[in-house]
């Protein structure tokens, strides 16, 4: 498997004229939540965790993205997308569900 700073360089490649750098500085973090939204409505009990398809996708992302060569990168990607999936968790569950977490743990 290719390293992730060589994929992301020749995506570089083909992405420089400024409508594309526009589009998709707007589309792909739209897409992207939008996907999460999606995945993160069905939900299933998991040894007292409500998990959802979105914690799976995240899993999955987190993992290539930190076998991929760069560890900031992987590490930077899985803090942005971890970060609003924490806060749904907090949100729809209250408070006191990660502090429970984080005592099994």
């Amino acid at each position: 498997m290719r390293a992730a700073s060589d994929l992301l360089s020749g995506y570089a490649q083909y992405h420089r004229d400024r409508r594309n750098i526009v589009g998709h500085f707007v589309g792909v973090p739209m897409i992207v939540f939008a996907i999460g939204v999606l995945l993160a409505r069905p939900a299933f009990d998991f040894g007292g965790v409500a998990l959802s398809p979105a914690w799976i996708v995240f899993a999955a992302t987190a993992a290539w993205c930190l076998t991929r060569g760069s560890l900031a990168l992987g590490v930077a990607v899985s803090t942005a997308v971890g970060a609003p999936l924490l806060a749904e968790i907090e949100r729809r569950a209250g408070p006191t569900v990660l502090r429970d977490m984080a005592k099994i743990a």
